[in-house]
């Protein structure tokens, strides 16, 4: 026996912690792409030390803002209401492959995007 109202509880926490992961994700992404450019036009940086200058400028970032939410949800997975624990649970576990993704794939990708891409311009200025 099933009770009323409990069909669907997980697939609708599925659905809210999904939305929650897009919104860091793109947030993120974001950031550290405009701070890889910035670090590849601006100040003619090689790739990979384009790479290295956006995740030195946002990285302690990128752990805080983890470290909060993932504390801020965890609180939800205490809750004796099922739809609010699960969501607590998947959100937090999404937060933190999140994280982890984007310090293992995400400088893999800008940098295999960037392959072949022509030198930055001889007027910039090198990093110092």
């Amino acid at each position: 026996h099933v009770p009323i109202g409990s069909a669907g509880t997980k697939e609708r926490a599925d659905s809210e912690a999904e939305q929650v992961r897009l919104c860091r994700e793109y947030d993120v992404d974001l950031v550290v792409l405009a701070r890889y450019m910035q670090g590849r036009r601006d100040r003619g940086l090689e790739p990979d030390n384009a790479v290295r200058h956006a995740f030195g400028d946002v990285g302690s970032a990128l752990w805080i803002t983890t470290a909060t939410l993932a504390a801020g949800f965890a609180c939800l997975s205490a809750s004796s209401f099922l739809l609010s624990a699960h969501l607590g649970m998947l959100t937090v576990l999404i937060i933190v492959l999140a994280l982890i993704a984007d310090f293992l794939l995400l400088p893999a990708l800008l940098l295999w995007f960037d392959r072949g891409a022509p030198d930055p311009p001889a007027g910039a200025r090198p990093s110092g």
